[in-house]
């Protein structure tokens, strides 16, 4: 019976299903065009409600950072780390060749630079995957906290992910390791001791 609502007021109703949205809209336009004063304004469902446009609109923006962003942060640490092995072993071209001169074994000199690289990207990349998913939702949690009341969300580590970026980040690692040392090791001691041209 809507002749005991008051005037001035929004109403939700829930229907089972959408089909049924659009009986409903058609029997409270009648029950409310019966009264003495037509206070009906406006009937629409949810997804039509400025409300739930403006939270569709974060959730989708919150979802299209969740993919843009760390793919430009991913592919610049594999870059910056990639470049930095590389010119290490260049710049080691003198020590290469002398190690070579006194009889040192390839696979000694390969262990020696494959030790060093994965050590420097487990220790990055074990820093880099646990604090980030670690600081980063809670930046993002009081970011909407300041702008909706939200209720307490939990936070499931990303344990696949993890993993094949690790996975990545290290054999990335040693192929560039293997590939820069094989060019170094190749040549006669005389040649690494020189000046590469």
């Amino acid at each position: 019976d809507v002749s005991s609502f008051p005037a001035p007021n929004q109403y939700l109703v829930r229907t089972a299903s959408k089909q049924t949205v659009d009986s409903s809209k058609d029997i409270l336009k009648k029950a409310f065009s019966s009264k003495d004063s037509d206070n009906l304004l406006l009937t629409t469902d949810k997804d039509s409600m400025s409300f739930s446009l403006t939270m569709n609109n974060e959730v989708s923006q919150a979802k299209s950072f969740c993919y843009v962003f760390p793919l430009v942060f991913f592919f610049t640490a594999l870059l910056v780390t990639l470049t930095t092995i590389s010119q290490m072993i260049l710049k080691q071209r003198l020590q290469i060749g002398t190690l070579k001169g006194l009889g040192v074994y390839k696979r000694q000199i390969y262990g020696h630079y494959m030790t060093i690289t994965m050590t420097l990207l487990g220790i990055g990349t074990l820093i880099g995957e646990v604090l980030g998913p670690l600081i980063i939702p809670s930046i993002m949690d009081n970011k909407y906290q300041i702008i909706y009341s939200l209720p307490k969300r939990t936070y499931l580590f990303p344990w696949l992910e993890w993993l094949l970026t690790a996975a990545l980040f290290l054999l990335s690692g040693a192929l560039v390791t293997i590939l820069v040392c094989h060019s170094e090791v190749k040549l006669k001691p005389a040649d690494s001791m020189r000046n590469a041209p």
